[in-house]
């Protein structure tokens, strides 16, 4: 009688093989599966963390507007905020990694970029005169602050506005009812200055 070798035949090595090839196109796929996650996952991180930067940012700078003119509309009268959907403007200190100290205006805009759309960032110094340069930094590199924004706009709260009022003229006439119940004997003439 024969004895029977040990070892495996032909068959079972090559259905070994197969079973190890399939195992190593699994364990491939899943890998890169992960890091396709993995790096979906630190996109969305990244841009939440912008998102979130950016925010505190805004809302620091908007918690620190002076009411301080910084430019005439066409009636003479001094502008202390300028907003619209595609823009704000306004004056504030800058945070202290950026400037040395003073007011700066500080201007936001939305920026068409390529089927998509971009928060800007500019400032000047208040007091420069030029009135043209608060768009930029730099005019070839002004600063971004968010991009791939789809929809982006500045929204205003909603205030009530007694008809025939524009909104300017009745903050101004609200502002100046103010100034007349707490100075009841003269606007100083720096007060003035600064409502003015």
């Amino acid at each position: 009688m024969r004895s029977r070798q040990s070892g495996m035949t032909l068959i079972e090595l090559l259905l070994a093989t197969l079973l190890l090839a399939a195992g190593l196109g699994i364990a491939f796929s899943a890998m890169r599966s992960a890091v396709r996650t993995m790096a979906s996952a630190e996109v969305l991180l990244t841009g939440s963390e912008q998102m979130r930067t950016t925010r505190g940012l805004l809302r620091r700078q908007l918690a620190q507007a002076h009411p301080v003119a910084w430019a005439e509309d066409r009636q003479g009268r001094a502008i202390l905020f300028d907003g619209g959907p595609q823009h704000m403007r306004f004056v504030a200190p800058l945070p202290g990694v950026v400037s040395e100290g003073g007011l700066f205006v500080q201007s936001l805009w939305i920026e068409p970029r390529a089927g998509t759309r971009a928060l800007m960032f500019g400032y000047r110094m208040l007091d420069d005169g030029n009135d043209e340069s608060a768009h930029a930094l730099d005019p070839e590199r002004p600063l971004v602050l968010v991009e791939d924004m789809g929809e982006l706009r500045f929204v205003y709260p909603d205030e009530h506005v007694p008809d025939g009022h524009s909104p300017s003229a009745y903050l101004r006439g609200l502002t100046e009812a103010g100034a007349a119940a707490r100075y009841p004997a003269g606007l100083p003439e720096k007060v003035r200055g600064m409502i003015e």
